[in-house]
């Protein structure tokens, strides 16, 4: 994770990642952990942000957080550029850029986004 975060850096890039959501069952405590590996690395949480996976079996969408990484230089982000990239997340990483997820997700996000950290 210390050469991505360099390399991330250098270029001025960051990562969105996608997180599993430590408020729900099963496993709480092991997506929890998982959280706060990456807030100790430097990733920030999109507070306020809800966010599915796509329900790419049989069981319901995943709940999901959005982080971060590495540190971003502010402490806000846009509603527009989380909206694009949920979109293109779901059109290049799923290949279903016309998943019902999309507009619930996009539509339920605040104007400005809180980043929260350690």
């Amino acid at each position: 994770m210390t050469f991505i975060k360099n390399k991330l850096q250098k270029e001025e890039q960051w990562l969105l990642l996608e997180v599993e959501n430590p408020h729900y069952q099963p496993e709480q405590e092991l997506k929890k952990r998982r959280v706060n590996f990456y807030l100790r690395l430097g990733a920030k949480i999109l507070k306020d942000v809800a966010y599915l996976l796509p329900d790419l079996s049989e069981k319901n969408s995943p709940e999901m957080i959005l982080m971060i990484y590495p540190d971003y230089p502010e402490d806000k982000l846009n509603s527009l550029l989380i909206k694009e990239l949920i979109k293109l997340i779901y059109q290049y990483f799923y290949d279903r850029p016309n998943h019902k997820n999309v507009n619930i997700l996009i539509n339920k996000l605040p104007e400005k986004i809180k980043l929260i950290g350690y």
